[in-house]
């Protein structure tokens, strides 16, 4: 397998996770993780990791959440 396909791979395994890809992009992005272990396991760590992420609870001072919508308000 070419160094460009695993560097495509990762990228797409990024973006499915953050933004989702679309379903062409899904399809070789499956196929190339049936056959490559290497970005498989980078596909499984990446996964894992969300998952850790997702399982913290964060606490915010209530005054410093208050600002931030304040500013986000503003901004958008």
């Amino acid at each position: 397998m070419n160094p460009q396909d695993h560097e495509r791979a990762c990228r797409l395994i990024d973006a499915w996770h953050v933004e989702g890809i679309p379903a062409p992009e899904q399809e070789w992005l499956d196929a190339h993780l049936a056959e490559c272990t290497e970005c498989r396991a980078q596909a499984l760590t990446n996964e894992r990791a969300l998952q850790l992420l997702r399982s913290v609870t964060v606490r915010a001072d209530p005054a410093l959440v208050s600002v931030t919508q304040a500013r986000v308000r503003l901004w958008a």
